[in-house]
């Protein structure tokens, strides 16, 4: 058993493997008096916390999922393992309330995180806490999500994000991953390459040039460049294809005349931040992470949940995929306006 704990709570590939903590389940009793007993305690309650979850397995398994309108589970190999991954895809609209037995998205992912039995890093649509991006200090672009449950899961988990503070739970690893918020640095950045004809002698062709320059030397900043040191070549090459393409077809839809510059800056805007926010989810996903400031937390992820626009959540699967995730189970609404997900037949226990 001193084996297999030993080899359970160290970090590396085996660090809280749901499969050796298994193993364990003949010594539940005298390890849960442990856990218990350490449950609080600096460096011991991430892995405590977990034993306790899993031997009293209270995941919580309602019929529907009310908000997202798609959720798939991936798994994968990864050079650091198996990779678990719930993706779900929100609409951005008001939701309508489902039939008895939903429960609502961010509800469902907080009570998952409370009961999980493993470590689960959880990916949404907010800004990062970051407080310089390619150099300079920025002003978070504002914008509000309409009500629902993503919208709702960002407001409850936003302190967690930019001050690590009322987190749900210690096996938990909150991310924000909307880089597009850096949107006024961005907006100046874009600006700056595409100014206004009515005030330049710059020529649309040579403005193009500019902005893709701009949009590559974002790509290649050294603060992007340190999330996605870790990525894959079957990820790494998706995303750049996307990148380009995404680009290119902002730049032919823009230059119908009757365009306004305003709706042309703030449409690239949009479409780069946009590309630039999959690249950071996916370098952060993974990502190898210095932990020595976070005692118990894995240097990798293993479990994750990814809760994002639906442009967005097609993208992740698509990459995946593309490296060679398979999807076990996957469900959707009725339609785009239907957000209830019947997820009565997924597997559980979750993360398996």
């Amino acid at each position: 058993m001193a084996s297999i704990i030993a080899k359970w709570c160290q970090p590396g590939k085996d660090q809280y493997d749901i499969n050796l903590l298994e193993q364990l389940d003949p010594y539940r009793e005298s390890l849960m008096k442990v856990a218990e007993k350490n449950k609080n305690k600096e460096g011991k309650n991430i892995p405590s916390r977990i034993v306790i979850n899993h031997f009293t397995q209270q995941y919580p398994q309602p019929a529907i999922l009310q908000g997202p309108t798609q959720i798939d589970y991936l798994i994968g190999n990864t050079d650091n393992g198996t990779m678990r991954v719930y993706n779900l895809h929100d609409s951005h609209i008001r939701p309508k309330k489902c039939k008895k037995g939903a429960m609502k998205a961010d509800e469902w992912i907080i009570r998952v995180l409370k009961s999980s039995d493993t470590f689960v890093d959880v990916f949404i649509e907010t800004p990062p806490p970051i407080k310089t991006f390619f150099g300079e200090e920025y002003e978070e672009e504002e914008y509000e999500l309409r009500p629902g449950a993503l919208s709702d899961l960002i407001k409850e988990l936003n302190k967690c994000v930019k001050q690590g503070e009322n987190c749900p739970a210690p096996n938990s690893r909150i991310h924000g991953v909307d880089v597009r918020q850096i949107g006024k640095l961005l907006r100046k950045q874009i600006t700056k390459a595409y100014p206004d004809p009515e005030t330049s002698d710059v020529t649309f062709d040579e403005a193009v040039i500019d902005v893709i320059d701009t949009s590559v030397s974002i790509f290649a900043s050294i603060k992007m460049q340190k999330q996605i040191q870790g990525l894959p070549k079957c990820a790494f090459k998706k995303l750049v294809g996307k990148f380009r393409g995404n680009l290119r077809d902002c730049l032919l839809d823009i230059n119908a005349p009757e365009i306004s510059y305003d709706d042309r800056i703030t449409s690239l805007v949009m479409c780069i931040g946009g590309v630039l926010m999959d690249i950071y989810l996916m370098g952060r996903l993974f990502k190898t992470f210095d932990t020595t400031k976070e005692r118990g937390q894995p240097t990798y992820v293993s479990n994750a949940i990814i809760y994002t626009g639906l442009s967005h959540s097609i993208e992740y699967r698509d990459v995946l995929e593309s490296c060679g995730f398979k999807v076990v189970f996957e469900n959707r609404s009725s339609g785009f306006k239907d957000q209830c997900v019947d997820i009565s037949e997924m597997p559980y226990p979750l993360f398996r």
